[in-house]
């Protein structure tokens, strides 16, 4: 556990908006149901509860986010998805109470507000076409939904 100490500690000590994007984005790899892709990862950091719409301007670039994790994360990027870096690091997350018991709501309510964004509020997807497009230009939406 000293070893994961240290590295909580030293990523505790970055800007409180870099903190709390890691604390952030290791909650949800360690709560999320399937592996992320690194731009679904970049979006659910990103969302804030209460709002209709995401802030493009709140969205990390992915370098950010593994920079920010202080080594517990590492990105492949061939299949373009993030993870924690040992089953460990996920161990001591919750162990340590990092990750509270209440982040499955926490990730829920995340989804829920993202899908409540005003973006899709035009309905369902009249075509094939229409939803693959709306899947690709909003990738976070196969998670959340």
């Amino acid at each position: 556990d000293s070893t994961y100490d240290r590295i909580m500690e030293s990523l505790n000590e970055q800007p409180e908006n870099c903190a709390s994007i890691a604390l952030n984005a290791l909650c949800w790899l360690s709560t999320a149901c399937r592996t992320l892709t690194i731009d679904e990862l970049r979006i659910a950091v990103s969302i804030m509860p209460d709002t209709s719409q995401l802030d493009e301007d709140f969205i990390p670039h992915e370098s950010v986010i593994t920079d920010i994790c202080a080594g517990l994360v590492v990105m492949d990027k061939e299949s373009g998805t993030v993870r924690l870096a040992h089953f460990t690091v996920q161990e001591y997350l919750i162990r340590k109470n990092i990750v509270p018991p209440e982040a499955h709501s926490t990730l829920a309510i995340s989804c829920t507000t993202y899908l409540g964004f005003n973006i899709f509020g035009q309905g369902a997807c009249t075509s094939k076409e229409a939803f693959e497009s709306r899947l690709a230009s909003h990738p976070f939406l196969n998670y959340a939904a």
